[in-house]
């Protein structure tokens, strides 16, 4: 009987492993086996250690459209705040999903969702959509986004970091 129930096990252990692939991995895209940004593999697993310890919370999993019109909204409310902070001139990276947006680089003040990812990646703002929810609604601070590695920036030519450390 204890031979059984360690057959099954393992069984559905081999069977999930195939039918499912790992998170983080889903949302890579990859070439060459090399992450499209360096960075996000680091930013995707500290989010994970964030949800895991408490440090931000989960969201609800959303599927298709719905998904879309909420990280697009979410991505809107983060554009307020890099004007607030006197940010333009950014690519914005949803390591996650993964959406590439900018802010203030074709049109001075406006934010552009699902863009074709730029040839340069410098002063991109990277993130997950767990992170960026967390930064939106107020539970965690940029600066203990930055503590945490889940916000990084690669390339940061123009000061981003600086300028959104301010209060």
């Amino acid at each position: 009987m204890k031979k059984r129930k360690v057959s099954y096990f393992f069984a559905a252990l081999i069977f999930s492993t195939v039918t499912f692939a790992c998170p983080f991995h889903l949302s890579m895209e990859y070439d060459d086996n090399s992450p499209v940004l360096p960075g996000t593999m680091q930013l995707t697993l500290a989010g994970m250690y964030a949800e895991q310890t408490g440090i931000i919370k989960p969201v609800t999993q959303l599927e298709g459209l719905p998904a879309f019109q909420r990280a697009s909204w979410w991505l809107t409310l983060f554009s307020r705040k890099l004007e607030l902070h006197g940010v333009e001139g950014v690519h914005i990276l949803l390591a996650d999903v993964p959406i590439w947006s900018s802010y203030g680089i074709s049109n001075e003040g406006r934010l552009e969702i699902d863009i074709t990812p730029p040839e340069d990646l410098a002063n991109t703002i990277m993130l997950t959509h767990v992170s960026l929810q967390a930064i939106i609604n107020g539970s965690v601070s940029l600066q203990e986004a930055f503590e945490n590695n889940i916000i990084l920036i690669h390339q940061d030519n123009i000061k981003i970091k600086e300028k959104l450390m301010r209060s």
